[in-house]
């Protein structure tokens, strides 16, 4: 190895431009011993634990070099895990635990063939995971998969640094396996509650963790929450989102609804956006656009957009290869042919406030499947002339993206 001597400044700027290339950055580290302690930081700031043997070789390495774990920003954990025969798993959690003083972000990534429940997880297992989620650095927390539908949402509270949230999950969840889980966790808080920052929630049991932080004497809470983002496809959890918004209805600048929401069916009426006071950004995200979702365009441009509203996007995708089965002559197809319309009074002038208008419309379309004869071609075409015209309506700030890709 070269025992050169490169200034400090040179070496951070190669670092960075590299970044995540772990094949450079070694081969950095055998060039320079200058190089040595900035590759090791970059190359362990994210550490995953997927399988049994890349556990035990992390193990092995943080063991007997634990000068490394200060610079782990982010842990990222698997399914396997969970159920992998090893025994480094828990004790590699309790390391980092224990010496991870940088440690920002954990997420739960849980997709596995066989179904598990949180009250089967081996119970040192279990309380490592916990000890790293009370690690006071710890500010994000995220957690996918079906596995989610028997966490107890109570484990949120441990964390005296929390900020963020991410909780999307399905599959099943039976009242017996729930209470079984919350009787193995007794969440012991030691500090004043934490209000969160941003929440992202999704999935058929997003609604526990909603009842959770909107409970009153909850650890963790919402009042002032900036940031929220709802995904929610089968409408598994939209009857809980006014309860979040109600909240933090006096702090809440950033909404995205992503996916098929329909608020005029919500649970609670529909959700009366001006009384978010603080509201600057609102998205739409509208993938595969149906009657439902053109309904929820127009439910947006009768209802009115908060005063304090700056941006608002819109982003829609025209799937015909998937759901238009019907052919030109369907309802779906002739939706298509007023969306200009629909988006123009959406930037009318009683919207005059909004600052900037993000417009996203992606168009696919498969001539082959659907027979379309030449009408039917201009049609679609015409609809992208007309949208194209809407960008003088949208003002200096205005932005509109308008993307047609055809198979044919």
């Amino acid at each position: 190895m070269a025992s050169t001597v490169l200034p400090l400044d040179i070496i951070d700027a190669i670092i960075g431009e590299l970044h995540d290339d772990v094949p450079a950055l070694r081969a950095c580290s055998t060039v320079s011993y200058s190089f040595l302690a900035p590759s090791r930081r970059r190359l362990f700031s994210a550490v995953a634990l997927a399988d049994r043997s890349g556990c035990e070789r992390l193990f092995s390495i943080l063991s007997r070099n634990r000068c490394i774990i200060p610079y782990i920003r982010k842990l990222v954990i698997h399914g396997a895990m969970w159920t992998a025969r090893t025994k480094s798993f828990a004790p590699l959690l309790q390391l980092l635990a224990d010496a991870a003083t940088a440690l920002k972000e954990v997420e739960l990534s849980v997709h596995l063939e066989k179904y598990i429940y949180w009250a089967d997880v081996p119970l040192n297992r279990a309380r490592a995971f916990v000890n790293v989620l009370r690690s006071p650095s710890v500010e994000s927390i995220s957690l996918f998969g079906a596995f989610v539908s028997s966490f107890p949402v109570q484990i949120f509270s441990v964390s005296s640094g929390l900020k963020h949230i991410t909780f999307f999950g399905g599959g099943p969840a039976f009242p017996d396996e729930l209470e079984r889980a919350d009787k193995l966790f007794e969440p012991k808080p030691c500090f004043e509650p934490r209000e969160l920052e941003s929440l992202m929630i999704g999935g058929a049991h997003a609604r526990r963790l909603v009842a959770f932080v909107t409970a009153p004497h909850s650890q963790v809470r919402v009042t002032h929450l900036h940031d929220l983002s709802i995904y929610d496809p089968e409408h598994k959890c939209i009857d809980a989102v006014w309860d979040v918004m109600y909240a933090s209805r006096d702090a809440l600048s950033s909404v995205v609804f992503d996916h098929r929401h329909d608020l005029q069916n919500a649970e609670y009426g529909p959700i009366d956006l001006h009384t978010l006071s603080h509201l600057q950004s609102l998205t739409f995200k509208l993938p595969f656009l149906t009657v439902a979702a053109g309904s929820q365009l127009d439910w947006l441009a009768n209802s009115g957009l908060p005063p304090s509203l700056e941006t608002l996007g819109i982003n829609i995708e025209h799937d015909f290869f998937r759901l238009f089965d019907k052919g030109p002559n369907s309802r779906e197809f002739s939706g298509v042919a007023n969306m200009d319309e629909r988006l123009a009074s959406i930037v009318s002038d009683k919207h005059a406030h909004v600052k900037c208008v993000d417009i996203e419309f992606r168009l696919w379309v498969s001539y082959r499947r659907y027979g379309l004869d030449d009408d039917g071609e201009a049609q679609i075409g015409n609809v992208g002339e007309r949208i194209k015209e809407l960008l003088p309506r949208l003002g200096a700030t205005g932005k509109l993206a308008l993307k047609t890709t055809v198979l044919r």
